[in-house]
């Protein structure tokens, strides 16, 4: 999830905006890719930085609204087989190529999915006024202290608290009731 939680209403975004969000979105996807095909955590940082670089370099390359992470994987993928020759002349390979290319495309499907939790609360936060998405993001994003927020809005930290539970209560329901959706 993005550091924004929910881009306000009307505020223009660039594609260098956009391109930069989906990077940063897909890092926990990458990185789960990249240890899949890795099966060392020793190196995925590195590589997953080296993934990174390759994907601003072409960032001109990709085209708005078609699938990014998938794109991501493809990168983190050769990123990956390069790894994986050097060790194999190191003599450092434990999977055949038949095996590193099935562990390929099942970390492709495990990762290449969003995660449905997120997925409902990014929905549910869309649902929540301006005033309340901001007090969410100040909370649980920025961490800022109850008694910071209450000074900026000049209430208690006792109303505060009441009126950020009550938008917890809100977002939980909801979030239940998308996720209830999709189950079979």
């Amino acid at each position: 999830m993005s550091a924004n939680l929910v881009p306000e209403p009307g505020m223009p975004s660039s594609p260098a905006a956009e391109f930069d969000a989906l990077l940063a979105d897909a890092q926990p996807r990458l990185k789960g890719y990249v240890a899949s095909l890795l099966g060392a955590w020793s190196d995925v940082d590195d590589l997953v930085q080296e993934t990174n670089l390759v994907l601003l370099h072409k960032r001109d390359e990709f085209v708005a609204g078609t699938n990014f992470i998938a794109w991501a994987f493809r990168v983190a993928f050769f990123k990956a087989t390069s790894w994986r020759r050097i060790r194999q002349r190191e003599g450092r390979v434990m999977l055949g190529e038949t095996a590193f290319q099935m562990v390929a495309a099942h970390a492709e499907v495990r990762f290449g999915q969003g995660d449905p939790l997120v997925d409902a609360l990014e929905d549910c936060l869309k649902g929540l006024s301006p005033e309340e998405r901001r007090l969410v993001t100040e909370k649980y994003v920025e961490r800022r202290s109850l008694a910071q927020q209450a000074t900026r809005l000049e209430c208690s930290a006792n109303s505060l608290h009441k009126s950020i539970s009550r938008i917890r209560l809100v977002l939980r329901l909801c979030i239940n009731r998308k996720l209830s959706r999709q189950d079979p």
